[in-house]
């Protein structure tokens, strides 16, 4: 399986939008949080200049994306969704891997009981911080713990 990373456009953003709906379904039990206006905040974000987000694709469709703020010291890495079919395949290690090549510095949150995540995380350098908060979106009595990646 080939994949080919490229940063997302106007053209693309519509189905990274729709990603991030079922990865949010699917982490939160619910709808994203604003659906009639999702496009619009993802248009939005492609024009902020401390907005970055790399889509990978396989197979003419989209596997993955990783969105992340670049504001102050530390970017932080807010969404990293893989679809299920292309899970275990080395999708979010090269998302991963074309940040932490970009940044000296990262952090993010991830949930305590997502073990495969954090696994991989630790893999790239990722360390815990020691910060956890709770999250009231989360299905089940789960925190997020922050993770730092420092070069």
């Amino acid at each position: 399986m080939k994949i080919d990373l490229r940063k997302a456009t106007t053209s693309n953003i519509a189905d990274v939008c729709k990603m991030h709906q079922q990865s949010w379904f699917e982490a939160f039990g619910s709808d994203c949080m604003y659906p009639e206006n999702a496009l619009d905040k993802w248009n939005n974000e492609l024009q902020k200049a401390d907005s970055l987000t790399f889509i990978a694709f396989f197979d003419d469709g989209i596997a993955g994306y990783l969105h992340l703020t670049a504001t102050g010291e530390c970017p932080e890495i807010s969404d990293l969704y893989v679809i299920p079919a292309a899970r275990r395949r080395g999708v979010a290690s090269l998302l991963l891997e074309e940040v932490l090549c970009q940044f000296r510095n990262l952090t993010l949150w991830v949930s305590e009981s997502n073990a495969p995540a954090i696994a991989l995380y630790g893999s790239k350098g990722f360390q815990p911080t020691g910060k956890g908060k709770k999250d009231p979106r989360a299905r089940r009595n789960d925190k997020k713990i922050e993770l730092i990646f420092s070069k």
